[in-house]
């Protein structure tokens, strides 16, 4: 029920509250200011004050409460209502106290104790739902136990209403005073159960001792106040001593928990701050990565054909980058009109390092081919520049396979430095067919296969090793497929390799195709077996077919 009377704007909540419990005291003041003096009497008079005192009270305690909480929860409702609740029954006690006894007054005096026994009924409910609330239990019981005091508040409100016409609890006499009947405890029936049910809840959920014993006091002062009540002198204390235990709740547990709740609220910020500034990070290194695999892909050659007008080979690579920035590289260039020089080669590691040290890598060799080095001594170059530029405390290296072509003869040298092994398809001729012969003849002997050259060390490893080079002749049809491990390590969802056996079914699915239709083939081969799955490292292919 508590959750129903939450309105949405607190604002004009806490002005219309506001506003009542302003009028109250007033309206119990000019009672009193405006009554013949001689209806005084000395238990009139202390009852009335206790009674005004009591609102004074109730709206200063409701004035601290608006300026410290500026947000609506249930239980900063629920304490609101209670104070605005404790008002109401003081006023309403006033008036009866007022009335009492006047026999003209018997419809004022029965409207005033059953206004007074219905808002009796409210307030336990309202303190039910505050120590529910505030206990942070997530028990579907608590859910159901709320309900059921919800319910029987209902009954008790329609009983007292009910009693307005059957008399059954209490009626005003001929004389304008009430007269009690013995179904007359039954009224406090329902007060007597939430009572018990408030003092179970908070025994078993609340660990905290100084906000368990408020909690209780909040339950015991009104009871021992209205034990008082029937010795001294029919006093009314109940709802004087409900305020001063409200104000308890307020300065200990609703405080504490408005403390824990700005804590709790000023650790949000700063993790919100800190998510702020890690999404800001996440965008500029981004932003970086993106710019570095823009400027990674623009130092590769991506110009095809790439050299017009020389229709002895065709030539065709790619890369497939990951997400992240990687180090494959490829690069090829003529050294003169009859020497092609043809580089693919895996910078250990990812990102912006692996990149920079991708291009440093790529400047060397092409620098070391142009002065017409050979294969060997330019990784033996390579390798000794990336060893001393370290210093040893650069922890990558980079493996390369570089081969220079003799276009006129078809002649390649290569040397490897722990690069994957080269993919060869040639033309295998029987001595027994003629020249013209052969295309057609031995079709069926031409396939690709691992060319399994002798590797040297990856460069930037170590200094001063040495590298060996070999020579494959490329004749007319001949193509040269070289490649990096993204290739053979592309995973599919079973966690399998590519590897470099389904790679050479993709070339011989067409043997004869182009360099760039060799490339597609192997490129779709590998999506179609990873199905889907996310791609970890960069997938770099060069082909080269002798025409």
């Amino acid at each position: 029920m508590a959750r129903y009377m939450i309105k949405e704007k607190w604002e004009t909540q806490k002005i219309v509250m506001l506003i009542e419990m302003g009028l109250m005291p007033i309206i119990g003041t000019v009672i009193l200011m405006t009554s013949s003096l001689d209806l005084f009497n000395p238990i009139w008079l202390i009852n009335c004050t206790i009674d005004v005192c009591g609102m004074v009270i109730a709206l200063l305690l409701f004035m601290s409460v608006i300026k410290d909480r500026k947000d609506l929860t249930v239980q900063t409702a629920c304490f609101s209502y209670m104070l605005v609740l404790t008002s109401m029954i003081l006023l309403s006690d006033l008036v009866c106290w007022r009335v009492s006894g006047i026999p003209s007054k018997r419809t004022i005096h029965l409207v005033a104790r059953e206004c007074y026994f219905i808002l009796s009924s409210l307030i336990p409910l309202m303190f039910w739902h505050y120590v529910a609330e505030a206990s942070d239990s997530e028990d579907p019981k608590l859910d159901l136990m709320s309900k059921f005091a919800d319910v029987i508040c209902l009954i008790s409100i329609f009983s007292v209403i009910g009693n307005g016409i059957w008399k059954y609890y209490f009626e005003i006499s001929i004389y304008g005073t009430m007269k009690i009947t013995k179904s007359f405890p039954l009224i406090l029936l329902y007060t007597v159960i939430i009572v018990i049910m408030c003092f179970v809840l908070i025994l078993r959920k609340y660990t905290n001792t100084e906000k368990r014993k408020v909690l209780l006091t909040f339950i015991t002062m009104p009871a021992l106040a209205g034990i008082l009540e029937a010795f001294i002198f029919r006093i009314s204390f109940a709802y004087f001593w409900l305020v001063g235990a409200q104000l308890l709740i307020y300065g200990n547990v609703f405080t504490q928990r408005g403390k824990e709740l700005a804590e709790k609220n000023l650790d949000l910020m700063t993790k919100e701050n800190e998510l702020l500034v890690a999404k800001q990070e996440h965008q500029r290194l981004e932003t970086e990565l993106n710019l570095a695999a823009e400027i990674q892909t623009k130092v590769l050659p991506i110009v095809f054909p790439p050299f017009p007008g020389r229709d002895e080979f065709d030539l065709y690579a790619k890369m497939t980058p990951a997400k992240e920035v990687g180090g494959d590289f490829y690069d090829f260039f003529l050294i003169d009109d009859d020497h092609l020089a043809m580089v693919i080669a895996d910078v250990s590691g990812k990102g912006i390092p692996a990149a920079l040290y991708m291009m440093i890598a790529k400047t060397m060799i092409k620098n070391a081919a142009i002065t017409r080095a050979t294969p060997k001594e330019i990784l033996e170059f390579v390798n000794q520049q990336l060893c001393e530029g370290s210093g040893g405390e650069i922890e990558m290296f980079v493996t390369v396979w570089v081969g220079i072509l003799e276009i006129s003869t078809g002649r390649l040298t290569a040397a490897n430095a722990g690069h994957e092994y080269p993919a060869v398809k040639h033309i295998i001729a029987s001595p027994s067919v003629q020249e013209e012969e052969v295309e057609e003849e031995d079709r069926k002997n031409r396939k690709f296969d691992l060319y399994k050259d002798k590797h040297g060390f990856v460069l930037g490893g170590m200094e001063d090793m040495p590298y060996k080079e070999y020579e494959i002749t490329l004749e007319k049809g001949s193509t040269l497929f070289v490649y990096t491990d993204g290739v053979a390590e592309a995973t599919n969802i079973d966690n399998q390799l590519f590897g470099t056996e389904r790679m050479l079914q993709a070339l011989n699915q067409n043997p004869d195709a182009s360099p760039e239709e060799l490339i597609t083939n192997v490129q779709k081969s590998i999506d179609e077996f990873v199905e889907g799955e996310p791609q970890f490292d960069d997938i770099t292919m060069l082909a080269l077919r002798m025409n």
